[in-house]
């Protein structure tokens, strides 16, 4: 029987190379009999997928729209972070001399920030 992480690496292998037809074939072909598995995250993926694609058939979904859709069932996504890692401002003695220090790394960070010591 198919897996999950067969489907899933056979996708991602289709949506680089652009083999869509090709991985639709094997696909097609291998998850055949799909619904005499016991698991149901396997049964869930692949109907998923099979309406992605017949959407595509049927002129529902364009191209762009496939693919993107299809990208989500890998399971991969992209983090965007703007703002800067936590920083911690210490303040040594009584001189008001501070020190930003970023927590993740214990370098010292870009000190041209504005810091508030509350």
């Amino acid at each position: 029987m198919i897996s999950e992480k067969e489907i899933r690496n056979n996708l991602a292998e289709a949506l680089v190379s652009g083999q869509m037809d090709e991985f639709e074939d094997w696909f097609v072909a291998e998850s055949w009999n799909v619904h005499r598995s016991q698991n149901v995250s396997l049964q869930k993926l692949v109907y998923a997928l099979e309406l992605r694609l017949a959407e595509y058939s049927s002129g529902h979904l364009d191209e762009a729209a496939l693919r993107e859709e299809l990208r989500g069932f890998l399971g991969v996504g992209s983090l965007n972070i703007e703002a800067p890692p936590p920083s911690v401002v210490v303040q040594s003695g009584s001189s008001l001399t501070t020190s930003v220090y970023q927590d993740w790394k214990r370098q010292p960070a870009d000190t041209s920030r504005e810091a508030v010591i509350v």
